[in-house]
């Protein structure tokens, strides 16, 4: 007999490749992000953020944290883009952390 609740037993534990894919598809977000933050600087500075985040079972993103030296506002900003993505669910969540680079052009 299958119990309500025991369905998410069934996925896989949140993995590298999960945490990869969903960066990849959500980088545009941050590119934005970044792009306000340097709008009105003489020059763009190449920013290296190290993200960390909790993801819950479902995917959904439970804390995130962005550390690093950034423009005006961009850690903010990538912290509530983060904070709306959805990684794929998985049997238990857990921690994932990841590195955001922006380079000058």
């Amino acid at each position: 007999i299958d119990k309500p609740g025991n369905a998410r037993s069934d996925n896989p534990p949140l993995d590298g490749d999960a945490v990869r894919a969903t960066v990849a598809t959500n980088k545009p977000r941050l590119q934005r992000c970044y792009e306000r933050a340097i709008r009105g600087l003489p020059s763009a500075p190449s920013v290296r953020l190290d993200v960390t985040v909790t993801v819950v079972a479902s995917g959904r993103v439970k804390n995130v944290s962005a550390e690093g030296s950034a423009p005006g506002g961009l850690a903010e900003c990538i912290e509530a883009s983060v904070r709306r993505w959805r990684f794929p669910e998985s049997s238990e969540g857990g921690p994932a952390k990841f590195p955001i680079v922006f380079s000058a052009n």
